[in-house]
């Protein structure tokens, strides 16, 4: 009985955890070599994409070493979430679908999302 206990308490944990990975909480993003929105780009990633998180000594402020597929670099930690999101791609795919985005419209996409500052106006 015991031993059935332990079993079930091991099995409900390793469902929750998300076993070091997760998911890209934007429309799309870059992968960068380095941690700042200026360094070079490894590769673009889509909202809900799954990412493993690397423990590294690579670790800094506001940004996580990950890798995404072959790819190792940084992403904002602001941009990764636990849970997988529900995204403007799965909620109107045949919308998305008919934009035709390819690679490069991807890119300049995500990293036009990079530069935008949005903030609230303090003027009344």
């Amino acid at each position: 009985m015991r031993f059935i206990c332990i079993f079930i308490i091991f099995s409900i944990n390793c469902a929750f955890s998300n076993n070091g990975y997760l998911y890209f909480n934007k429309f799309l993003g870059v992968l960068h070599k380095k941690p700042s929105i200026t360094s070079s780009s490894l590769t673009t990633i889509q909202c809900a994409h799954k990412i493993k998180l690397l423990t590294s000594s690579k670790q800094i402020e506001n940004w996580s070493y990950v890798q995404v597929g072959e790819d190792k670099g940084f992403v904002e930690n602001k941009k990764l979430s636990d849970f997988r999101p529900n995204c403007f791609q799965s909620q109107y795919q045949l919308y998305y679908n008919s934009l035709n985005l390819d690679v490069s419209d991807m890119y300049y996409f995500s990293r036009l999302d990079e530069q935008m500052v949005i903030e609230i106006s303090k003027m009344k």
